[in-house]
């Protein structure tokens, strides 16, 4: 296997632990000696080991060798927090052979631990598939640099441009489409709407057609107008509020958090990030979709292209779609893309 295959290898890895990692990276591991892989592991849940521990502890310790060498995602950690520095794990092992795709952004360590391991002879090599690198681990470098979550803007429209009907639920995204939405509620840690779409379509907004976890709701309710028979404050869900604190109900997985203006959604999203929330979909409705879009608050957009005509409706936000990666699911295009700010 090629250093180039064995670090995809690591990305591969890495994308296993999507569902669980919250505010942490994405990370694989793989430890190899020439072409041969002896042992691979990622960072399976956030606060657990990480991806080099998981690796390395399929081996016993007189197993690994000089000639190894540990291809890893992210650069190892070199500083005490939720588990021991990687940094000192890799020295244990006599591992003298690094190789990383990216530094990492956190300014506790960018290129601090790979220094400290050049420093005791091990030979580091970094930038290995550095695009395809920062293309996956774009969620964490959000959560570093502006302490906030990774907010993935995700509506469907009408050939026409039109995303539904004042007061009325239109069915746009065929069933293919309806499960990769489902796929990507799995892969985030909340799931945001405004109050007039969970008045008026009564979403469960959960995780019913793929595997894995289902989000966090979030919904903004600054004025209390949800009722209490809606799926969202009836069915037991995880539920965040962003609204005053209702005293209607004995809530049980339902919170409030403080949300009093309508331009304070910077604020609100700082809070869930301390709240570790580390990627949000947000599905509407339009009007919330539009001001993410009119403030820069967004990482990501996936558009969701129906080839049927409303002829007229609720206009679809308007964002320039020339560099959008493209894939056709039937009768329904996806389109991404990214803010490269």
């Amino acid at each position: 296997m090629s250093r180039d295959l064995q670090m995809r290898r690591c990305f591969d890895l890495a994308r296993l632990g999507h569902q669980s990692n919250r505010t942490n990276p994405c990370v694989g591991a793989l430890l190899s000696r020439g072409r041969h892989v002896r042992a691979e592991g990622f960072y399976q849940k956030f606060g657990g080991p990480h991806a080099e521990v998981d690796c390395l502890s399929s081996l016993r310790q007189e197993d690994t060798h000089p000639d190894d060498e540990l291809f890893v995602s992210l650069e190892p950690c070199n500083v005490d927090a939720k588990t021991p520095p990687c940094r000192d794990l890799i020295l244990s092992r006599q591992i003298r052979n690094l190789t990383v795709s990216i530094v990492d952004p956190n300014p506790q360590i960018s290129g601090s631990s790979i220094e400290e391991l050049s420093q005791q002879g091990v030979t580091c090599r970094s930038g290995l598939l550095e695009r395809l690198g920062e293309t996956l681990l774009r969620p964490f470098h959000t959560s570093i640099t502006q302490e906030r979550p990774y907010l993935v803007l995700k509506w469907a429209q009408s050939r026409d441009g039109f995303i539904g009907r004042q007061g009325a639920r239109i069915k746009i995204s065929n069933g293919i489409t309806d499960r990769l939405v489902h796929k990507w509620r799995a892969a985030s840690d909340g799931i945001m709407v405004g109050t007039q779409t969970a008045l008026v379509d009564n979403p469960r907004l959960d995780n019913r057609l793929y595997y894995g976890p289902s989000p966090t709701r979030i919904i903004l309710d600054r004025k209390s107008k949800i009722p209490l028979t809606h799926h969202v404050l009836n069915d037991g869900h995880t539920t965040i509020i962003c609204g005053p604190q209702r005293r209607d109900k004995d809530f049980v997985r339902t919170s409030f958090l403080p949300y009093g203006k309508e331009d304070d959604l910077s604020g609100l999203l700082a809070q869930l990030y301390k709240l570790d929330h580390g990627q949000i979909l947000v599905e509407g409705g339009a009007e919330l979709l539009r001001f993410c879009l009119t403030n820069g608050l967004w990482d990501e957009c996936r558009i969701i292209v129906s080839d049927r005509s409303m002829h007229h409706g609720i206009p679809a936000p308007k964002i320039d779609l020339q560099e959008a990666g493209s894939w056709q699911y039937g009768d329904n295009q996806v389109l991404q893309l990214l803010n490269k700010r």
